[in-house]
């Protein structure tokens, strides 16, 4: 009641299978929207989940699988992130109306716990690259090859990486912002209307700027912008070789990277540019924008 819920106008029904609440809880996975994701989530990590049909199954799915040393622990925090990003999305349901499927709460998913592997595991060290497709052949070794690596910024500056996705029929553009620590503190990930990899990425650099000035690092620190297309980056770098048909979106940019301050483009391999990658793949079979900074 002070959070401002009316209890009794709740619907008292699973969001996903309408089943009473007490019963979705004791039946978890008896919904099939979660079996459905479990299904997803199995396929991702290229092995298969025993069957489930309580809540107790939910939560012992660490144990069946065959996994060992870091390889378990990331699976555990895998899981801890399934469960949260479920809870999340059924919240966000409830209260707010909104509307998340299988899919879209696996991409959550794996964004959770490949933050949370970083932020609390210094000798787990992943291949972002591969994480999002094989998280179980993602897994280096803390002293493993470098160029697999993401690299911070040095500190007093802010890294955003970005990348653009394009196939026949669509493309993406997705980007990630992270500090010198490595915290991440944006994400972007959406279609593109124009189907070129070029514009894609000439998008994603100029979404990583109007979302950069619209958090307090403005004229605090540096801005380093990563992209892992030199053509693009030479455009950004040299006006007279600009295509004029994108002109004004190269003012725009202009305009963009004015007002963040200090700002370095600078190319990346595609290895160490993993998640915005993957993040701008996502982005090609989204229908609307996703943003989210913190």
């Amino acid at each position: 009641m002070n959070r401002g819920v009316i209890l009794e106008n709740l619907n008292q029904e699973c969001p996903w299978c309408g089943m009473e609440i007490e019963d979705a809880f004791h039946l978890f996975a008896d919904c099939n929207f979660i079996k459905k994701f479990w299904d997803l989530f199995s396929g991702w990590w290229n092995s298969r989940i025993c069957s489930i049909s309580t809540i107790e199954d939910l939560f012992g799915l660490c144990f069946p699988i065959s996994f060992s040393g870091n390889g378990k622990m990331a699976w555990g925090i895998a899981v801890a992130a399934a469960l949260w990003s479920i809870w999340t999305a059924r919240n966000d349901r409830v209260f707010r109306g909104g509307s998340m499927n299988q899919k879209d709460i696996l991409l959550h998913t794996k964004m959770h716990a490949l933050i949370w592997i970083k932020n609390g595991n210094s000798n787990l060290q992943l291949c972002e690259d591969v994480w999002w497709e094989d998280p179980s052949s993602a897994i280096i070794p803390a002293k493993g090859n470098e160029e697999f690596e993401w690299l911070p910024p040095e500190e007093g500056s802010v890294k955003f990486n970005v990348d653009g996705a394009f196939n026949s029929k669509k493309a993406g553009c997705g980007g990630v912002l992270r500090s010198s620590k490595g915290d991440i503190s944006a994400i972007f990930s959406g279609p593109v209307d124009c189907i070129s990899p070029e514009f894609a990425e000439l998008m994603a650099i100029k979404l990583a700027l109007d979302l950069f000035i619209q958090t307090d690092w403005v004229g605090k620190v540096k801005l380093i912008v990563e992209s892992d297309s030199q053509k693009v980056l030479n455009w950004i770098s040299n006006p007279n070789g600009r295509p004029w048909k994108w002109w004004s979106y190269f003012n725009e940019i202009d305009n963009g990277a004015r007002k963040s301050g200090s700002v370095n483009f600078v190319f990346v391999p595609r290895a160490r540019n993993g998640l915005a990658d993957h993040l701008a793949k996502a982005g090609v079979n989204r229908e609307n924008l996703f943003i989210a900074w913190w």
